[in-house]
């Protein structure tokens, strides 16, 4: 056999080999940050919520304060109920991607970094875009947080209309802010210089691993909340024309990556993680 055939053969196995393990990498990695950004917009709004005295039941789909009647209300516990755990997730999102920028080097906490920042912004930009239905609905498992918020102050229907309209707009921008973020993961600068190659990029690191967590989504949601996070994925969509970015060339620097590695210990720790949550919560 000619030994520039067997040189190709073995360079090829060992890119195949490559993709499937930062594919495997990014998957767990999406799927933990997935539930730590869930589950920390629930606990932040439970422990509010019991600090106030309400009481309070908490699960994946919804933390409930009762009682409802609006006795037992006013702006400020609403404000701070139902306004501030999505701001504090919106603003993570932006002290991760400061950091990211200022990254020198891929390691283990750049991949969770990445889908912590895109699983807090579309956890917010979700409820907006739900608010006009949850609000018309009233109480209910997509009642919570930022439609609560709206709608506690009266927000017309055109009102909610609009921040459904800027949650669409803004995801759109957010590809392009995590254009860079995304890119630098590329092993060289010259992988990332065709489309071809930005699009195996984007597909390994991105796309196939946002769909792959979808199903876990649907499994701890089914059957209260599965509407909120369909929108919520759907807007992960949205990001593809930026991260794509079809005419433009990445010009920036690719950092130093270690060697990314996802052992079975990890996806053990995950699947029981999992199964507990859609058990007890």
């Amino acid at each position: 056999m000619d030994p520039r055939i067997r040189i190709q053969r073995k360079s090829r196995k060992r890119t195949s080999g490559k993709t499937r393990s930062s594919l495997l990498h990014s998957v767990c990695r999406a799927c933990l940050a997935f539930l730590c950004v869930v589950l920390l917009h629930q606990f932040l709004l439970a422990a509010f919520s019991i600090k106030m005295g309400y009481e309070t039941v908490l699960t994946f789909s919804k933390v409930d304060s009762k009682p409802y009647d609006f006795a037992h209300w006013n702006y400020s516990r609403v404000q701070l109920l139902y306004g501030l755990p999505p701001f504090i997730l919106f603003l993570s999102a932006w002290i991760v991607i400061y950091f990211m920028f200022k990254a020198q080097e891929v390691r283990g906490w750049y991949m969770f970094g990445f889908w912590w920042v895109v699983f807090s912004l579309l956890y917010v930009s979700a409820q907006l875009s739900i608010a006009p239905v949850s609000t018309a609905i009233g109480n209910g498992t997509l009642y919570q947080g930022i439609p609560v918020l709206v709608g506690y102050y009266g927000v017309s229907m055109y009102g909610l209309i609009a921040l459904t309209v800027l949650s669409g707009i803004s995801n759109v921008i957010f590809g392009f802010v995590a254009y860079r973020l995304l890119m630098q993961l590329s092993p060289s600068r010259t992988a990332v210089q065709s489309q071809q190659g930005k699009f195996k990029l984007v597909n390994s690191y991105y796309l196939l691993p946002l769909f792959i967590v979808f199903p876990v989504a649907v499994l701890l949601s089914y059957p209260h909340t599965i509407f909120f996070f369909g929108v919520m994925f759907l807007h992960g969509l949205l990001w593809l024309p930026g991260l794509y970015f079809i005419g433009y060339e990445y010009k920036g620097s690719q950092l130093r990556s270690e060697r990314l590695k996802t052992g079975y210990s990890f996806i053990a720790v995950l699947v029981v993680l999992i199964v507990l949550i859609r058990v007890f919560m």
